[in-house]
């Protein structure tokens, strides 16, 4: 299944347009759903609903859709189906702030100039996408200590989830959330997770350059 993200009518038209017919039998893609950039709330109710015993294999968003919580909600999103492969379509005049650009870098999303660039990645059955705890710890196992549990913490914090919500999605106690947080703030030596996930964003940027031209 792909999903795409948008508030722009005709580009969820065209890219369901293009998969429903019938020249691309080929296709990676068995169902296409659009939503628009609603809040994160809702549309992960929606989604749970619509993806209940379906495999979620791409994301597609527009560029007019991009903000922090819509990054953060596709992070929430990745952990329930960290294989999916994230896509974002812009103009090349268009360039995402700092921030911005450290969560696109984090999700491991691939930047498209057209749908047709689209089209042709999606279809790549060699390209993969690596998931956003993986690149967290990627970026802080050998300098601070950071473990892939933790790192798994750390990303659903940089989801804005609360650690209650972070205890329910890792199916586990929530003192043991308590314990990896304040593991990994004695490693970075934060005071708090506020300051924890600064820090975090911190070593990303420096980690994976994310000056890049998007």
């Amino acid at each position: 299944m792909l999903i795409t993200l948008s508030n722009s009518y005709y580009f969820n038209f065209a890219l369901s347009s293009y998969f429903s017919d019938t020249r691309n039998e080929e296709s990676l893609i068995d169902e296409v759903c659009s939503y628009p950039s609603i809040a994160k709330d809702e549309l992960m109710h929606d989604l749970q609903n619509t993806l209940r015993g379906k495999k979620l294999k791409f994301i597609v968003v527009d560029h007019t859709a991009i903000n922090i919580e819509t990054l953060q909600f596709i992070i929430l999103l990745r952990t329930f189906y960290p294989l999916a492969r994230l896509f974002i379509i812009k103009k090349p005049n268009v360039v995402f702030d700092e921030l911005v650009r450290l969560y696109i870098t984090i999700l491991d999303a691939k930047i498209c100039l057209s749908l047709s660039e689209i089209f042709i990645s999606i279809n790549d059955v060699h390209a993969h996408s690596i998931p956003p705890a993986d690149k967290i710890y990627l970026a802080t196992t050998l300098k601070f200590g950071i473990t892939k549990e933790e790192a798994s913490v750390i990303c659903l914090m940089m989801s804005g989830s609360p650690l209650s919500q972070i205890a329910k999605n890792q199916k586990c106690e929530l003192n043991k959330i308590y314990y990896h947080c304040a593991r990994a703030r004695n490693k970075m030596q934060a005071k708090d997770n506020n300051t924890l996930v600064k820090l975090i964003h911190s070593e990303l940027l420096s980690y994976y350059i994310t000056y890049k031209e998007y």
